[in-house]
């Protein structure tokens, strides 16, 4: 008999402390230039990402909406009060209240999560990050560090850190690679018959300037060459297409101005840096080479050349 009491006593020891506790996720409130319908996706992003991490026991979103609705509320995005959402949690039967808004001030998205207490109507943890990045990326990079940011540590008075203190760390996970390494220090090489050394520098994830010093060789001239571009990126991801444009010299033989429009497919990871890139275009003369049979001074190999390189280098 003492022996199943004392395993009786045990399971009622053990069993509360592996209990989850019911929580509710109300909508997040749109504020600034972010419309409901962004924040609404979000909200559902957020819930699924607090179900996954398995601390509470979340309310189906259908079952709060009923309730509220009974209850006469319209829309919790109104509910901006410690106050309010502590009132809605006693409707709703549950321990935990799980609020927070969607912002954004022009380019710069901004996500906040507030878990309060509803017994004790006090907040437990108050956590936000902000993100220079588009709509996609807040919700497959930022919304996720917020939620392992807010329920990583436990809700003890002295054992939370400040938004300050950890929003850094969110922000450079969410941050474009191009953005977050935006200098390429890299060596190329093409056909017909060239190599360079150069860099490029992104002055947003989306647009690079980029200067290069190179080599080429005709079928009997050496000739050294510099070149300038502007690039423009198609996304801000790691693997992205661009467009450039090389504005190059040569010399020391007559100096000779050709553009080389190009497409081209760069790999740019965050996490080591090592960068490779391919792309191909058509050289256009400018004020030599050769129009039509004169010759006046450009490369032989640039008469209806195809130009095709290949690069490798180290982003920072």
């Amino acid at each position: 008999m003492l022996k199943y009491t004392a395993t009786l006593a045990l399971l009622l020891l053990v069993l509360p402390a592996h209990a989850q506790d019911r929580a509710a996720v109300m909508d997040l409130r749109p504020k600034g230039n972010i419309t409901a319908s962004d924040a609404s996706i979000l909200t559902d992003r957020i819930r699924s990402l607090i179900v996954q991490n398995g601390t509470y026991q979340v309310m189906e979103r259908e079952n709060v909406d009923r309730i509220l609705r009974e209850q006469g509320f319209q829309s919790t995005q109104s509910c901006d009060t410690t106050d309010c959402s502590v009132e809605i949690g006693k409707l709703l039967s549950v321990r935990h209240m799980i609020t927070g808004s969607a912002s954004r001030l022009g380019n710069l998205y901004s996500l906040n999560l507030r878990i309060i207490d509803v017994e004790k109507g006090t907040i437990l943890r108050d956590e936000y990050s902000d993100c220079l990045c588009p709509l996609e990326s807040l919700m497959t990079q930022t919304a996720p560090a917020l939620v392992r940011q807010a329920l990583s540590l436990p809700s003890m008075p002295g054992n939370s850190a400040t938004p300050s203190q950890q929003s850094p760390t969110a922000l450079d996970d969410a941050t474009p690679v191009r953005q977050a390494k935006p200098w390429l220090a890299y060596i190329e090489a093409g056909f017909p018959r060239y190599a360079n050394l150069g860099a490029w520098y992104n002055a947003n994830p989306y647009f690079a300037l980029g200067a290069q010093a190179g080599a080429m060789t005709g079928s009997f001239t050496v000739n050294a060459y510099v070149s300038l571009a502007p690039r423009i990126y198609f996304n801000p991801h790691e693997l992205a297409g661009f467009v450039d444009v090389l504005a190059s010299v040569n010399f020391p033989s007559s100096p000779s101005l050709w553009l080389t429009p190009r497409l081209g497919i760069e790999y740019r990871p965050k996490m080591s840096g090592l960068t490779f890139s391919l792309a191909a275009g058509i050289p256009f003369l400018g004020d030599a080479g050769y129009i039509g049979n004169s010759y006046t001074g450009a490369p032989i190999y640039y008469r209806n050349a195809f130009d095709v390189a290949t690069g490798i280098g180290w982003a920072f």
